[in-house]
């Protein structure tokens, strides 16, 4: 498999692709819709603004430590809001401007959702009570399920996204530990 890294505005994006042997014809771009950044001569979006440098220094043992960038930590400012909003304005645009950025999304989301279920954490008990966290290709947060033993019925435990409410806080499971006690 190649392995190829985007850097995307702050962030760096990981994407596995199979040899083009593996896939279907249509999903292999021909070469005049090959994925490449627009042109330089293009116009381009303008450059959002550089972060303000603020040096805050702190001394711990001793030693002075310097940081430009300590008022970015208060995600309430204003001016950090703004910065934040001009980041991503011009990320979107820069990304707006792939060729192809559509139909590429299109198809990782369709290789995305070709698993039917996403099963992990896998605790068995000594007793064959199984638990697990399962995430269907439809499904945006697990869901933590039991069943007594491998053909039993699977029973929904706990689904993070009852506790949500509109506009609310996200919910999911980071961990369970199944207790031995009956």
């Amino acid at each position: 498999m190649r392995r190829n890294r985007l850097l995307l505005g702050l962030f760096a994006v990981s994407l596995i692709a199979p040899p083009p042997s593996l896939l279907p014809q249509s999903a292999i771009p021909s070469s005049s819709s090959t994925l490449t950044a627009a042109s330089p001569s293009s116009s381009a979006p303008p450059a959002p603004t550089v972060a303000m440098v603020k040096v805050v220094t702190d001394e711990y043992y001793g030693t002075k430590v310097s940081d430009p960038y300590r008022y970015m930590e208060n995600l309430k400012d204003s001016q950090v809001q703004s910065w934040f909003k001009a980041q991503n304005n011009y990320t979107r645009a820069v990304l707006e401007r792939i060729p192809g950025r559509t139909n590429l999304l299109a198809r990782i989301k369709e290789l995305d959702e070709s698993e039917p279920a996403f099963i992990v954490a896998v605790r068995v008990l000594p007793n064959y009570r199984i638990f697990y966290s399962k995430r269907l290709a439809s499904e945006e947060v697990a869901k933590l399920y039991m069943r007594e033993g491998w053909n039993g019925d699977e029973n929904l435990l706990l689904d993070p996204k009852k506790y949500e409410k509109a506009g609310g806080q996200h919910y999911s499971i980071n961990y369970f530990v199944p207790s031995t006690c009956r």
